[in-house]
């Protein structure tokens, strides 16, 4: 099976093609000298395509908004049409942030209501809706993947737990603004399993599933485990809080376990673990 990955050198995709290469698959990579949004005429054939091209930091919708859409959404029509032209499937980067914020929910389903409150969840909102039309007008294999917190070896700032190590190591205050809000951290390596799972398994149309580890953990248990893990003290400063920041959310992943074949398996302890231990190598290889 020949595989396409957009976004190569990204967090969760370079991690991806690390290890179908090691596994022996045949990978290509949207080469950095080709625009996602020009792919649909890339001429190399793949039988699946995982999209995980996309501009995710809010800052990005502010100061180059029609750039950013302009990737996110325009990228995956491209990546549509690329795979509508050459029969591939298409595995879907998308995230936890397309659903409703609901204050009485903290666990959702693929079935919970979708409305969005930030511009980069908007933009993957809106491509899920062209996989849709794809998969329906066309008959376009698609299945999405909303993911949820992902963390591992290789994550940069300003995600949370980048935040919290990089100032665990250097001994840096650590702003946080929600300390008793709930998220779902998933390790990369159990992501990448996913989108695995995903290229393979039977799908008519287009097909969603949460990826989460399906628990919740509040960033102050985040951060005690983390410097339990590090063996260093947290300086922890209040931080203002964001209106449109949701409370509490996890995963009901009882879908990509029934029809996925898929869970996580790496416990968080020791996913931070690994986390750390890699950022500090990577200090001292710097």
């Amino acid at each position: 099976m020949s595989l396409l990955v957009t976004g190569p050198r990204g967090f969760i995709a370079s991690r991806l093609v690390r290890l179908l290469r090691e596994d022996g698959r045949h990978v290509v990579e949207l080469p950095p000298g080709v625009d996602v949004c020009g792919m649909a005429d890339f001429e190399t054939s793949a039988e699946v395509v995982f999209h995980l091209a996309a501009r995710n930091q809010e800052r990005d919708f502010v100061s180059d908004p029609h750039g950013a859409m302009r990737t996110n959404v325009l990228g995956t029509v491209a990546a549509l049409e690329y795979c509508r032209r050459r029969g591939a499937r298409m595995v879907f980067a998308s995230t936890s942030g397309v659903y409703a914020v609901d204050p009485s929910r903290e666990q959702y389903s693929e079935d919970s209501p979708v409305h969005p409150a930030r511009a980069y969840p908007a933009s993957k909102a809106v491509a899920e809706e062209l996989c849709a039309h794809y998969a329906t007008t066309f008959g376009v294999e698609v299945v999405v993947l909303r993911l949820f917190n992902v963390y591992g070896p290789g994550q940069v700032k300003p995600f949370l737990i980048p935040d919290i190590l990089e100032a665990l190591r250097a001994n840096l205050p650590l702003p946080v603004r929600m300390p008793n809000a709930v998220r779902d951290f998933v390790h990369v390596d159990d992501v990448v399993a996913a989108f695995l799972r995903a290229a393979e398994v039977p799908v008519k149309g287009m097909k969603v599933f949460n990826i989460g580890c399906g628990r919740g953990t509040t960033v102050r248990e985040i951060v005690s485990v983390c410097e339990h893990v590090s063996g260093h003290r947290a300086l922890i400063q209040a931080a203002p809080t964001d209106q449109n920041e949701v409370n509490a959310i996890s995963a009901d992943v009882s879908r990509a376990r029934r029809e996925l074949g898929w869970e996580s398996h790496i416990p968080l302890e020791a996913g931070l673990a690994g986390t750390w231990e890699a950022l500090v190598k990577a200090g001292r290889d710097s």
